[in-house]
């Protein structure tokens, strides 16, 4: 396994250092064309979202040869097991993803701290850096299962796309179906009372999203950067915020250890004749264009004229993306009782949620 790791890493070591100096050059040009303090410290968001940009898109280079019939047949007559070789590739990716933002991370950082140590609490590069750590992996690691849930690379590419929102989609439904009416008076002091109504959402959608718990430790240092207490509205700090938070992070970090485990616990069951069919994972299509159908659905305000247009628009959308899913547009009677339930289901969470809305 030691062989081969190496052979692996020597193989895409042309790759590792044309990922490093594209994207080291790309981040250093936008350090030195940005002047003002702000955008000194803006440029965290930047390399961060580089970050979780080679966290998605890795994935869909590493493991490549389980999507074609050659190349995977050619893999598993090697003398190692297949969770062996689905080990290394992990890690290679691994190293696809730290290393070029490792390298572009601090070299931006030195650029920054030669000349404007006096301006910035520079010494804020150092926790911020390791604070991306975890976040970036989890990333990586929960688009490394759902890409290889899939037989095709584009399937794969959609699969990850999907899960990326997914959590977040049933949140934001529920934050609707729990959300609560108020009424404030809005009118600034010594006026007459202006009454208004005001949605109160107990569920912050954003906060369980993979990419949140690296949004919200770059927003918090980007404020220590600029020697400020403001966090930006990424990181709200009342009781509903932190619950949110704490809630929406654990649910990542919980779904990035699955994914791992579960990335090479699976593997054992990889067959080679699956590569280029249909994916038929319940990780992947079979449950996610149900799902976004349902919420998506959820959404639409029964009473407006505009809903017909708006469900016709999404029923359209996702029987292509059905359709593409299944290379083929006859969806069959199994495919027409799926849509048909969650098209049930999702005007029934739209009939909830407009009663909510109208309480």
């Amino acid at each position: 396994m030691k062989k081969y790791f190496v052979y692996e890493l020597k193989k895409t070591f042309p790759i590792l250092c044309t990922l490093t100096i594209i994207i080291t050059a790309m981040y250093l040009s936008q350090v030195m064309l940005t002047s003002s303090l702000y955008f000194k410290a803006y440029n965290l968001s930047y390399i961060s979202s580089i970050g979780s940009t080679l966290a998605l898109l890795i994935p869909a280079i590493v493991y490549r040869y389980k999507m074609k019939k050659r190349s995977i047949d050619l893999y598993y007559a090697l003398p190692l097991s297949h969770t062996k070789i689905i080990v290394v590739k992990f890690l290679i990716g691994l190293i696809l993803v730290y290393v070029p933002f490792t390298v572009a991370y601090w070299i931006g950082a030195a650029s920054v701290a030669s000349n404007w140590y006096q301006e910035m609490a520079t010494i804020y590069y150092i926790p911020h850096y390791f604070s991306t750590i975890i976040p970036i992996y989890l990333i990586y690691a929960i688009s490394s299962f759902v890409y290889t849930r899939a037989n095709r690379a584009v399937d794969g590419i959609g699969f990850v796309i999907l899960w990326m929102f997914a959590v977040a989609l049933v949140m934001a439904v529920l934050s609707r179906m729990t959300s609560v009416h108020t009424l404030v008076d809005t009118a600034p002091d010594n006026y007459p009372a202006e009454i208004r109504t005001k949605v109160i959402y107990f569920i912050n959608p954003y906060y369980y999203l993979p990419f949140a718990p690296l949004d919200c430790a770059t927003s918090f240092f980007q404020s220590k950067l600029l020697m400020s207490d403001y966090t930006g509205y990424l990181i709200n700090t009342d009781a509903t915020g932190i619950a949110n938070m704490a809630v929406g992070f654990t649910i990542t970090t919980l779904m990035g250890i699955g994914s791992t485990v579960g990335l090479i616990m699976l593997e054992r069951k990889a067959k080679a004749e699956n590569a280029q069919q249909i994916s038929e994972s319940w990780f992947g299509g079979r449950v996610l264009i149900p799902l976004y159908t349902v919420c998506l659905i959820s959404f639409s305000s029964l009473m407006s004229f505009f809903a017909p247009f708006y469900i016709v628009t999404i029923v359209t959308m996702m029987f292509a993306i059905y359709a593409s899913y299944r290379r083929t547009i006859k969806i069959g009677i199994k495919g027409a009782i799926v849509f048909g339930s969650a098209l049930l289901l999702g005007a029934i969470l739209a009939f909830v949620c407009n009663i909510v809305w109208t309480v």
